[in-house]
């Protein structure tokens, strides 16, 4: 199964849209649209991108609108879609409808120089495809994708083949992390050639957001054992409190502790951007993996904001000069609880995530390969863990359901990752000493 992304503008294009959301349905793959949330035109810009971003595939079509553009935006939303596509990497399927199509004045442009640049473009970089009605639009679009996916069938497993037990340690393999493990896999996956990336990755303490970069980190390995271009490290780097430290001091004290995790050998007490260049391309590691935790509850009252700016904007200096070695940012943004009390305010800090750091990494995806991954729902559901069960093949389908709910036993009625991580180690564990033959 494919995630398959549908983007065009709606109101001229709706029933085509819908004969070719039916058609890929039918082809049992994943199909994310507009639809799903929000049938109008002037849809959420951000909401979208992240969508594309979930996707291996792009279907754009393309008729005589070019389309809404969101205020401080010179380009529509569905231009935009197609050119965070087109830099993700993904496979682009365009279809345009034939200019010899008779097609209502109400849906043609009056001023149509923008969708006739965008389709002049589309035609130069993509063998495109052309349609004039929505049934033959749906039949070319399904004929398109199954040739794709044919052609990215991955070998198959031989039924006698056992699916390994998880180790008790790997426990952070959870239920619950899918979503962003997907967002990882698809832009870490698509950019093997680009030097620095850059996850943010929300969440409260007691969801654990900082095991999901272990389950990056490790999943990454498994993937690349034995070839030299995936052998990494994971540096843990510690984010500076700030205390009564000015930003200079900060930046300095982020800049020994990335000397000191990462064992940069520079001649400098304080390494610049052409010591860490040069450490890290003249290592034998072809990937090293960084990570810093950072409290969300402070990103006001601490100016988080410029060191993160500042810090973002160092990593960039340094990227220009790395050579034939890959790093990828780990920023784990710990909400707050909702109602926490701030000592030096006097009031509830909210449980979300600032409207400042979220502009912040808004503004910074545009200068090279940063995501912001969603945060982790609010808690652990029944049906969290029979998916997870199912993706590990751990369970016989007809056990899943009760193997769950005994994992929710007693639990609560929305327990955290902290709470449910301890039972499913205890599964594992036993699972792997039933696979050994061990009497449990």
């Amino acid at each position: 199964m494919a995630r398959i992304y549908i983007s065009s503008t709606y109101q001229d294009l709706k029933d085509h849209r819908e004969e070719v959301y039916r058609a890929l349905r039918n082809l049992s793959q994943d199909v994310i649209a507009m639809e799903d949330y929000l049938a109008t035109d002037t849809r959420p810009l951000d909401k979208c991108l992240k969508d594309v971003a979930r996707c291996e595939i792009y279907v754009g079509i393309f008729a005589w609108r070019y389309g809404f553009t969101p205020l401080g935006q010179s380009k529509a939303i569905t231009e935009l879609e197609y050119r965070e596509a087109k830099r993700l990497g993904l496979k682009c399927l365009i279809f345009l409808l034939d200019e010899t199509v008779p097609w209502p004045p109400l849906l043609i442009d009056e001023d149509a120089a923008k969708i006739k640049a965008l389709r002049e473009e589309l035609m130069l970089e993509h063998t495109i495809s052309k349609f004039s009605s929505r049934q033959g639009l749906a039949l070319s679009v399904s004929s398109a994708v199954s040739n794709e996916l044919i052609g990215h069938q991955p070998p198959p497993v031989p039924a006698t083949t056992a699916a390994p037990a998880l180790p008790g340690e790997s426990v952070y393999l959870m239920c619950d992390r899918q979503l962003q493990k997907d967002d990882f896999q698809l832009l870490y996956g698509r950019t093997s050639a680009a030097k620095l990336l850059a996850f943010a990755i929300p969440g409260r303490k007691c969801d654990m957001p900082e095991s999901l970069v272990e389950r990056f980190f490790v999943e990454t390995q498994s993937r690349t054992k034995g070839a030299a271009e995936g052998a990494g490290l994971l540096h843990d780097i510690g984010w500076p409190a700030p205390g009564r430290k000015t930003r200079a001091e900060r930046q300095q004290l982020l800049l020994l502790n990335l000397r000191e995790r990462a064992e940069v050998e520079s001649e400098n007490d304080i390494p610049d951007e052409k010591d860490i260049a040069s450490h890290f391309s003249t290592s034998l590691v072809k990937v090293h993996f960084l990570r810093h935790r950072i409290d969300l509850g402070r990103w006001q009252e601490d100016g988080e904001g410029e060191l993160m700016s500042w810090y973002l904007d160092f990593w960039q200096k340094v990227a220009a000069q790395l050579d034939k070695v890959r790093v990828v940012l780990f920023f784990n943004l710990i909400i707050p609880e909702a109602g926490r009390w701030s000592f030096f305010g006097g009031s509830k800090r909210s449980g979300q995530i600032p409207a400042e750091a979220q502009a912040l990494f808004g503004k910074e995806r545009e200068k090279f390969l940063l995501r912001l991954l969603d945060p982790l729902p609010p808690c652990i559901k029944t049906e969290d863990l029979e998916e997870w069960m199912q993706e590990h093949r751990l369970v016989p389908e007809h056990d899943r359901k009760q193997k769950s709910q005994e994992l929710m036993d007693e639990a609560g009625s929305c327990p955290p990752m902290e709470v449910i991580q301890g039972r499913l180690k205890r599964f594992c564990d036993s699972l792997n000493r039933v696979r050994q033959g061990v009497s449990v």
